[in-house]
Order: C-alpha cells, then sequence, then structure tokens
C-alpha cells in the first residue's frame, strides 16, 4: 500500500486574487508616514525575491515523488508565491 505525504482528501483549487487600493491613503499605517513609506519601499525589492523563489520552486517540483503532494504543491504554492510579484510588476508597468 502506497501512502501519500498529503493529508487533503481533493485536489487543491487556487483561487483568483484580486485588491482595489483606490480607496487606500498613501500614509495606510494612521500617524506612521514614514513607517507607510518605508514599507512601501521594502516592498519594492520583494518581487525579485519571490521570482527567484519561483524558480526555485519549478525546478524542485520534479523531484518530489509523491503524486499527490506534488499536484498539491503545483496548484498551491507556485501560484501563491508568484502572485504578489506579478502584481507588484503590474503596478510598475515592468
Amino acid at each position: 500500500m502506497v501512502t501519500s505525504a498529503s493529508k487533503t482528501q481533493s485536489r487543491l483549487i487556487p483561487r483568483k486574487v484580486k485588491f482595489d487600493w483606490s480607496n487606500t491613503s498613501v500614509d495606510w499605517i494612521p500617524g506612521n508616514p514614514f513607517a507607510s513609506h518605508f514599507i512601501n519601499e521594502i516592498n519594492l525589492l520583494l518581487p525579485a525575491g519571490e521570482f527567484w523563489f519561483c524558480r526555485l520552486y519549478n525546478q524542485a517540483l520534479p523531484l518530489v515523488r509523491d503524486a499527490k503532494l506534488r499536484d498539491n504543491g503545483r496548484c498551491s504554492s507556485v501560484r501563491r508565491r508568484c502572485m504578489p510579484g506579478r502584481m507588484a510588476a503590474r503596478s510598475l508597468n515592468i
């Protein structure tokens, strides 16, 4: 009997994520504009790390021997990790 490392009963289905920033203040941390802008700047650097992680994960995924675990990983982690990078690239017109 072959057992799976994944405990889910069904296939994971990724959800489509959308954010509406139109009503968000530029200083989104109340009373602390410096912290707001500092964190905004840090977030400009994160997409490069996200893309690196996605490339690394895509290289490692074929090495996972458990089919169900590989399928769950393909449907959840990579897409979830790549979404912020894609959204940032879109917003910066990269």
